[in-house]
Formats: C-alpha cells, sequence, structure tokens
C-alpha cells in the first residue's frame, strides 16, 4: 500500500492507525491514538498530519487521586510535575500531555484505609475517555518527602529476578509551599496487601508470607551493596535514642496536649524516662551489636507494604534503608498485632494473626534464607537458632516499644472515635507486648550479667508503671469521647 493513497488510506483507518503508531516516537506507543510527532519524509507529513486529525476523537480526560496516607499536599502545585514527569517518563505521549494539562477533570478520594507516615503519599490514575471507552494511561503511586535513597533501592533491586518490587517511574524534585521536596513515583501494582489477607485468615496466608519473608532476607542481605546510613556507628546509643524520642516523648506529648494526661501523669512520665533510660543498656548493646556485624537493608516491612499480586508478593516501600539490625524487620513483618482491635478481642488476648508456630516457622524460613545468601548453605546449627532466638526478644521489645509511640502518632492525626478508640487498643497491645518480652528475657536469657540482669528487673518495674498510665490514658479518653 503506498502512502501517498489518500482515498486508500481513508478505507483503512485500521491500517492507518497502526501505521502511524509504528512511525511515531517511542512515547506515543502508549496509547492506541496517533499524535502529530511522526518520523516521516517531507512530502508524507502534511497527509498524515491531515489523516492524524481526522481520526484523533476528541478525549475527555480524569485525574483520580486517591489519598493513601490521611493528611495531602497542595494537589494543584504537584500536578503539573506529576504530569510532565509521566510525559517524560514514556508513560504519556505529548497529545495527552498538552491536552491533560490544558484541561481535565480532577478527583480526590480520601482514603478508605489509611498510612500513617510522614510525608503524603497519593495514588493517581489518569483516565481518557472517548466513543471506543476509557483508556488509563498511567496508574502510579507517588509520595513527597525528603528521602533521596529510595529511588537508588528500587532501581538497585531491579536487577534480581527473585526480587519483587514496583517499578520505579521517575524520581525528581519539586517546589511545595516554599520547600524542594524529593517526589518518587512507581506504578501501581494491582492486588490486595497482606494485611488484608491476614483480617481475613485467608486460606493462603502461610504461603504468601513464606514468600515474603524469603524476599526480605534477599532485600536485606543484598542490599548491604547499597550506601546506607550507619546510624549505630553515628551513635552507640542510637536504640536508648529511639525510645526516648519515638516512645516516650512521642506518648508524653501527645497524651498530655490532647488533655488525656494530666501534669501529674507528665511528672511521673519524666521520672520514668530517666529509670528507662539508664536501665535500657542491655537491650542498647544487643541490638547495637548485631546492626555493626551484621547490619542489613531496613525497611519497613510490615504486611502493610507487602503487595499480594496474582501469585507473587512485591515489597512496594523501600524508603527506610539503614544499616540496622535486619530482626526489626522481621518482627515488624510478624507482631504489628490485629488492625483492628476491640476491647474484647485485647482481654481474651484475640490480637494477632499469626499463631506462635507460624511465626516461629516463618522465622526459620527467613532465618535460613539470609544464611544461604550469605554462605551458600542451608540449614541453621542449634547454637545459631539459640542466638538468633535470643535477638528476636529483645528487637521484639525494642519494636513494640516503637510501635508503642507510634499509636501516639496515629491517635493525633484519627478523625474519627472509632478509629482513636482502636488506636488506644493497639497502643495498650504493644506495651503489654513490650512487658512480656522483658519477663521473657530475665527468665530464658542465661547471657545476662549481674549488671545487666539487675537492669533488666528496673526497666521492668519502670515499663509496668508506664502500662498503668497506659491504661489510665486510656480509661479518661473513652470517658472524654463517650
Amino acid at each position: 500500500m503506498e502512502h501517498g493513497n489518500l482515498a486508500l488510506a481513508l478505507d483503512d483507518e485500521d491500517f492507518y492507525r497502526e501505521e502511524f503508531r509504528l512511525l511515531n516516537n517511542p512515547n506515543a506507543r502508549k496509547s492506541k491514538y496517533i499524535v502529530p510527532q511522526l518520523s516521516l519524509v517531507d512530502n508524507q507529513a502534511a497527509e498524515f498530519q491531515f489523516l492524524n486529525s481526522m481520526y484523533m476523537p476528541n478525549r475527555e480526560y480524569k485525574i483520580i487521586f486517591e489519598k493513601i496516607t490521611p493528611h495531602g499536599a497542595d494537589l494543584d502545585q504537584i500536578t503539573g510535575h506529576l504530569l510532565k514527569s509521566l510525559n517524560q517518563a514514556g508513560l504519556i505521549n505529548d497529545h495527552d500531555y498538552r491536552a491533560i494539562s490544558e484541561k481535565s477533570e480532577k478527583e480526590v478520594h480520601e482514603p478508605k484505609d489509611p498510612v500513617y507516615a510522614s510525608h503524603p503519599v497519593y495514588r493517581a490514575k489518569i483516565i481518557a475517555t472517548d466513543e471506543l471507552g476509557n483508556e488509563t494511561l498511567a496508574d502510579v503511586v507517588f509520595k513527597l518527602g525528603d528521602n533521596p535513597n529510595e529511588a537508588k533501592a528500587y532501581k538497585f533491586f531491579s536487577q534480581f529476578s527473585d526480587i519483587r518490587s514496583p517499578d520505579l517511574v521517575f524520581n525528581n524534585q519539586v517546589m511545595v509551599d516554599g520547600k524542594l521536596q524529593n517526589v518518587i513515583a512507581t506504578k501501581y501494582i494491582e492486588g490486595e496487601n497482606l494485611t488484608e489477607l491476614c483480617q481475613r485468615q485467608d486460606e493462603n496466608l502461610m504461603k504468601y508470607s513464606w514468600d515474603a519473608v524469603g524476599q526480605l532476607a534477599r532485600i536485606q542481605v543484598r542490599g548491604r551493596e547499597l550506601d546506607l546510613e550507619d546510624v549505630v556507628a553515628a551513635d552507640e546509643n542510637y536504640f536508648s535514642g529511639r525510645i526516648e524520642n519515638t516512645f516516650i516523648k512521642k506518648f508524653k506529648d501527645v497524651g498530655h496536649k490532647a488533655g488525656w494526661l494530666t501534669d501529674a501523669d507528665v511528672k511521673e512520665i519524666d521520672g520514668l524516662q530517666s529509670v528507662i533510660l539508664r536501665n535500657y543498656g542491655a537491650v542498647n548493646k544487643r541490638l547495637a551489636k548485631d546492626s555493626l556485624e551484621n547490619g542489613v537493608m531496613y525497611a519497613d516491612f510490615s504486611p502493610m507494604n507487602i503487595r499480594v499480586s496474582g501469585e507473587d508478593t512485591y515489597a512496594i516501600d523501600l524508603a527506610g534503608g539503614r544499616k540496622l539490625t535486619g530482626m526489626l524487620s522481621f518482627v515488624s513483618m510478624t507482631e504489628f498485632g490485629k488492625k483492628y482491635l476491640s476491647d474484647n478481642d485485647l482481654e481474651a488476648g484475640r490480637t494477632e494473626y499469626y499463631t506462635q508456630a507460624q511465626k516461629d516457622t516463618l522465622f526459620y524460613r527467613w532465618l535460613s534464607e539470609r544464611k544461604f545468601e550469605e554462605t551458600g548453605q542451608w540449614g541453621l546449627s542449634r547454637e545459631e537458632l539459640r542466638q538468633a532466638t535470643k535477638l528476636r526478644k529483645y528487637a521484639a521489645l525494642h519494636r513494640h516499644l516503637e510501635y508503642t509511640g507510634y499509636a501516639s502518632r496515629d491517635m493525633s492525626e484519627a478523625d474519627d472515635l472509632g478509629v482513636l478508640r482502636n488506636e488506644f487498643n493497639r497502643q495498650r497491645y504493644h506495651m503489654r507486648m513490650a512487658m512480656k518480652y522483658v519477663k521473657d528475657i530475665l527468665n530464658t536469657d542465661a547471657d545476662l550479667t549481674g549488671t545487666e540482669r539487675l537492669q533488666m528487673l528496673e526497666l521492668s518495674y519502670a515499663l509496668k508503671r508506664m502500662n498503668n498510665i497506659v491504661e489510665r490514658q486510656a480509661v479518661k479518653s473513652n470517658a472524654i469521647y463517650s
């Protein structure tokens, strides 16, 4: 067929659509329509432009923003930057980019199940509609923040076929509210997060969890090649500092500001803070030692950040890369507690999705996979398992105390009384779990020195008093809002 035969071309619309698609630049291949950017010889250009104008239907565009975090950002400032970046990445062709920029409908949906994070996170879906139906031009998750290393992690791990994470779409910077912020976008992964499978106790929960902890081991060991922040080398009391700021200070400040804690409560917390920090040395020492010796890729590997799509699991948040003990990630994966906790569930002990036997099975799988990555050998010796099990208790104690503080953070952002009450119960759960692990350490760790044992006893006493305050706060808040 001759390109110059205009009459024939008008009788064969599908052929010319395909010709235009193939002759256009790579960006245009993302669309089923022709766009006016054709690499043709001069004597054919006018004819193709004419055909293009005839075959390009009128299209309407809609941008659907779905908040993933409860707080947001100025989307008017961000939209132009997002569209330009998607165009440069090849997800939106030049014609659609110009048309969307000039006129498009915008929807913003509040999160159905909010994720609490320090920076705004959105899903952006761009849809074009014409007489042929709807076409999704782009579907990405993007977030604003100040962490430039996350994109490096996505790029690094994309080289491994046995580590699955979303494709990186773009990473650059944009001025928002007078502040230069890092923006990262990844392709949206259709499916569910692992928390949803946990909630309904899906029959395949252990299958996907097994796959997820294997991925966690590979991410952690291979992630050592990344240039990660060595926070423990910079601060030998890093873990004690986390307890001071993430647990105690957050709990005290949020509770006092909201009126859940009295001045007397604050004074008591200030006294307990010095006791807790003075006696946190045994915990800090063991976690710091493992961080320095076996520092691995640490990310927020909670089930909320594990996406299940088809038969595979995907790690969808790689922002937390630091040289820290990988045991914290395993605890985050298996001991986060039920997402929704009623008073009855809490008191009856129905607080977790995994049984102890399931957690132990996943623990052995994670340790074995990590050893294989490091040495090429499978299986653990009895001593290796004993030492790892001991360290797991210290990591769980520390993580549950951090989660107690995170619950206060989430309370401060809750805009619903049901959500607020649930967070109070989750906070009570994490505090009780922390006390449980202090007791377990005292009963099982034969390697504690005499001084360390006294420290753990004093820590146990101080945490019991903190727990009393946590319980009083829950009772008082219930009285306020009932």
